[in-house]
């Protein structure tokens, strides 16, 4: 996550500082190292830098999905799972890597959590 300066400039000038600085410019300590992940998944505006710099420091190795509509050009992740609603136009107005839901992505009951956590433990 980006220092409490960092997170103080708009999502834009953070990636735009990160990518002339490095990620040390915003706080987030070393770029990332190898190996890298097959799959990072982000959600919310302070986790994107850290999402974008492992999928640029992996060669694009590193499958990148952002929840929730990101503040910054899509494109910079390889897949966003977003509510329909968080674009104006809906269907028309959002990325083409987006994969759009109906509503929010909450509410899971506790049973299908723990049945979830049981078989994928």
């Amino acid at each position: 996550v980006p220092s409490r300066a960092a997170m103080r400039l708009p999502l834009p000038t953070q990636l735009a500082v990160q990518s002339l600085l490095g990620p040390h410019a915003l706080g987030l300590g070393l770029p990332p190292q190898p190996p890298f992940p097959l799959l990072a998944i982000s959600c919310g505006r302070a986790s994107v830098p850290a999402s974008v710099a492992v999928r640029e420091a992996s060669g694009r190795a590193t499958a990148t999905v952002h929840v929730q509509r990101p503040l910054c050009d899509a494109s910079r992740f390889d897949m966003v799972v977003a509510p329909r609603h968080d674009f104006a136009g809906g269907e028309r107005s959002a990325p083409p890597n987006a994969l759009l839901t109906a509503g929010a992505l909450g509410g899971v009951p506790a049973e299908a959590r723990a049945r979830a956590r049981e078989e994928w433990a």
